[in-house]
């Protein structure tokens, strides 16, 4: 495995030689599958954005200025984008001396023990969403859903599984404030000011996608560049909030695409990439393995895996 995997870097290198930023996608998902310490991938994606910054500012060098200064500074940014594709090669070897089955099986044990202690503290500023007890009935067909005593804390992943029509949605839009429920107790600890719920602030909080994904109109960047600015992300933040979580979801090759020109899973991805750019603190997705091959499903499992646990 390792002379495999120092193979697969080597490729990656004259990649980033040849064409820097084809060559950065395949260094994330390099680091996303090996590197035991997961902050290698976003040094791989912080470094491409500092390099398209870079490609910026080199094609809008200011005319006004002497031809002298523009070649300094043409030579300055071409020093700086060498340097960033060394450290992005350097980054693949980090990669594979990271790559230790013995570690991962050791990181994936802590953060069991973790979880497990986070579960056993209760600390209250951990808990994310408490539900007590939980009824919402439909009178005109009779349909009641009623949970139980259940808490959720940060960096969590829960499933809810169920036969259809046993009430998960009408559960999720109820958590997401879409839907009032009719007894029992809603609680957000870690962002909730007072015993009443205040729906407008906590749904500034929540992130909620539905089975059945909206249209939407127009680019995929300019929907994310929208969604960012509407949730108060404007100006130079929103250029970057946009740029990472592309990168972050390989959305590179799509943001011009529109709504026909994505596969379901594009879709889905492009939904978590929405939801995903303003930082909610809560993601409820519904259904989000619906309509798609099991390759698909297992890539969009492993991603929110990563996203549950990424700063």
């Amino acid at each position: 495995m390792n002379q495999e995997l120092q193979n697969r870097a080597k490729s990656i290198q004259q990649m980033l030689t040849v064409h820097p930023l084809s060559g950065a996608d395949l260094l994330m998902d390099f680091a996303r599958q090996y590197a035991a310490n997961k902050d290698l991938e976003n040094k791989v994606i912080l470094l491409k954005l500092d390099y398209n910054e870079l490609v910026e500012a080199k094609e809008t060098v200011v005319d006004g200025e002497t031809a002298n200064t523009k070649q300094q500074r043409t030579a300055e940014i071409e020093t700086e984008l060498t340097s960033i594709i060394s450290q992005l090669a350097a980054l693949a070897d980090e990669v594979v001396q990271d790559y230790n089955p013995e570690a991962v099986q050791g990181v994936l044990q802590r953060e069991k023990e973790l979880a497990q202690e986070i579960q056993q503290q209760e600390i209250p500023e951990k808990v994310i969403l408490s539900i007590n007890s939980i009824r919402k009935t439909y009178k005109s067909t009779n349909f009641q859903l009623q949970t139980g005593d259940l808490q959720f804390h940060l960096g969590e992943v829960i499933g809810l599984v169920g036969e259809n029509a046993t009430g998960k949605t009408t559960l999720f839009r109820i958590l997401a404030g879409d839907l009032k429920h009719d007894k029992g107790e809603l609680s957000y600890p870690l962002f909730q000011t007072s015993k009443r719920l205040n729906w407008l602030a906590l749904k500034a909080q929540i992130a909620y996608v539905p089975q059945a994904l909206p249209k939407w109109h127009g680019t995929l960047l300019e929907n994310l560049k929208y969604e960012a600015a509407i949730h108060g992300i404007k100006g130079e933040d929103n250029r970057k909030a946009v740029e990472y979580i592309i990168q972050r979801l390989g959305l590179a090759e799509h943001i011009e695409k529109s709504w026909q020109q994505l596969s379901g899973g594009y879709k889905l991805r492009f939904a978590l990439a929405k939801a995903l750019v303003w930082k909610p603190q809560l993601l409820i997705l519904d259904e989000p393995l619906a309509n798609l091959d099991i390759r698909t499903q297992i890539v969009v499992l492993n991603d929110l895996q990563n996203l549950a646990k990424s700063l």
